[in-house]
Order: structure tokens, then sequence, then C-alpha cells
């Protein structure tokens, strides 16, 4: 399948021979990289685009290749599988659009076009700048106000140890028994099995702009698993971010209190995430800052039910960070 473009060239789906000429447009269109080689970054992105756990025709990237048969602009694409209402959809997740300098014809608008073409129930890009928030709302999306939001907490150098315990691992095998019990309260959340669980993780454990990835799963004082917990922690600022933190409602304030004790532990001084609407009064009670300045949380469904369940502030649709762009490391 392929598209022409008002003034020349074509948008087609993404392919592995593509891949050389997409990092070229990356290290053009981004200054800074996690990835020290071009060859890294073309390792980096067949990883994510074909070796992934939901890879499938249905769902492909799409570049523009223009008149000279070079690659001009590059939309990337990451299937998920999710559960809406005990039913399983399709989501797509959107990284950002990358058009090469002196692209003169909307091919940003053209790319975002051929993304929404494809078979997902909802889409989701969590990295948006303005220009993409115009255009996603543009074309029937809709924003998260809340979920654009970030938060901190300067860690108590001499706070008590939390109630219950903490069993460290990254092991997908035990964090997701406890993943399952508390997802499947929520009426939108994503779907794990131990093969794409592994997969993620594998994979999110290459980020370290923050630090490397710890995890694991809080039990309270009779023994009971109540949530989990994922996050970077070890730079030298002293900063750890949450990637991930989930639990039974009553059990928020108490997973967040080992949050920061891990953290604290690992050397952090500071502890930060993206606010999730779930977890929002359990931040305010410990104290948290909160800050508007992150990038655009943008959402789609051709569904009029399933968007008005995204309707921003909702507490029991469960998106985090391990469920869009953030934790990728380019």
């Amino acid at each position: 399948m392929a598209d022409a473009t008002p003034a020349g060239g074509f948008i087609r789906p993404f392919r592995r021979e593509d891949i050389p000429g997409v990092v070229t447009l990356r290290r053009h269109t981004f200054r800074l990289s996690e990835r020290d080689t071009p060859s890294d970054l073309a390792d980096y992105f067949d990883v994510l685009f074909f070796g992934s756990p939901w890879c499938d025709p249905a769902f492909p990237s799409w570049v523009f290749e223009d008149e000279r048969g070079a690659v001009g602009g590059f939309v990337g694409v990451l299937p998920r599988h999710m559960v809406w209402k005990g039913r399983p959809i399709l989501a797509a997740v959107a990284t950002r659009l990358m058009v090469a300098p002196g692209v003169s014809v909307p091919i940003g608008l053209q790319l975002a076009k051929a993304f929404f073409s494809g078979a997902q129930d909802l889409s989701i890009a969590d990295s948006a700048n303005d220009a993409a928030h115009r255009l996603w709302l543009s074309m029937g999306g809709i924003a998260s106000p809340g979920r654009r939001m970030s938060w901190h907490r300067v860690l108590a150098s001499h706070a008590p140890p939390p109630v219950g315990t903490y069993v460290a691992t990254l092991d997908p095998a035990e964090l997701l028994p406890c993943m399952t019990d508390v997802l499947r309260a929520y009426r939108l959340s994503p779907a794990y099995d131990l093969r794409s669980l592994a997969w993620l993780l594998s994979v999110a454990s290459g980020k370290k702009q923050f630090g490397g990835l710890s995890g694991g799963v809080v039990r309270d004082f009779e023994g009971n698993a109540v949530g989990w917990l994922l996050f970077y922690a070890g730079t030298s600022s002293g900063r750890a971010e949450v990637l991930q933190m989930g639990s039974i409602p009553g059990a928020r304030g108490l997973v967040l209190e080992h949050a920061m004790w891990q953290a604290k532990s690992q050397g952090a001084r500071v502890l930060g995430g993206r606010v999730e609407p779930s977890c929002r009064s359990a931040l305010a009670a410990a104290q948290c800052e909160f800050t508007a300045a992150g990038p655009w949380f943008l959402l789609k469904a051709e569904d009029p039910d399933l968007l008005g369940d995204l309707e921003p502030g909702r507490d029991d649709v469960f998106l985090s960070r391990l469920e869009g762009e953030w934790w990728l490391a380019f």
C-alpha cells in the first residue's frame, strides 16, 4: 500500500530496509540520543518495530519516500493489546513524527492520516508537542490534561520504613500475578502475558537517562500482594522516575511509600512521575508537588463509548508511562 502525496513521493509502510534512512532522519531531527552510534540506533529500531510480541502487518509504521527514493518522514507505530470492559481491544502507540528539513508539503498530516487508518480501536500518543496536539484534536482525538501533569517529592532523609514488605524483582513470572489481579478492576487497562511483559521489561531496561530499572511487588502486613512498582534510579542527579505503579484501591498510599523508600535506598533525593488519575489522591496526601508542563497525552477512538470512557479525570482507566512512548530509549 502506498499513497502519493500532492508534491510527489509516497506514504507507505515502513520496511526493514528503510531503517538506515530513518536512523539518519532521526539524527538530523533530534539532537540527543541514548544510542551511541548509528548502528546501535538501527538495531534498536529493528527490535522495536520488527521484534515486538505484537508485531503485525495490520499495524505498520509509516515512512514518506520522496521522489528520489529517500526517507523524508516517519511515524513509528507500536501495537498493544488492551482490555476494555472485559473484552480485548487493539491499541496503537504513535511515536513522535519526524519530517526532514526542507520538506514543504504537509507530510506530517499525511503520516498522521496513515497512522489513524490502521486497524486499532484506540490510538495513543503520550509525548506530543503543541503541533501534534492541534493535529489530533482536528482529527477527532482528545487530550488528557491531567496526564500532562507530572509530580515530584523530595525524599525525607529520616523517614521510617513503610509497613508491609517489598520483594525486589523484574521477573515477569513474579510480577504478572499481582499486575493481573490489580488491572482486572479497571475499565480500560493493558493486557500482559509472560512473553509480552518480558519483552517490555527487557527493552525498558535499556533506557539509561534516569538510571537503571528496578521493580518489585508490595505486600501488606498480612502478606497479601497489593501492588507493584517499576522505577528508574541511580543517576548522579539524584532524581528517580516512576515508570509504572499500580495497586488495589486501598493500598495506593502504601505502594507510593514503598516507591519513595526504595528510590531513597538507591541514592535518590527526589522521586517523580506522571500523574495518573487513580493515584492523584495518594500523591496529594503524600505532599507531592504537581507541575503541568509535560508533553501532551493524546487519545483517539472511533467508538464513541470508548472515547467517552477516556474523558479526562476518570480514575478507572490505567494508562501508565509503560503504555506510551516515554520509556523508549531512542
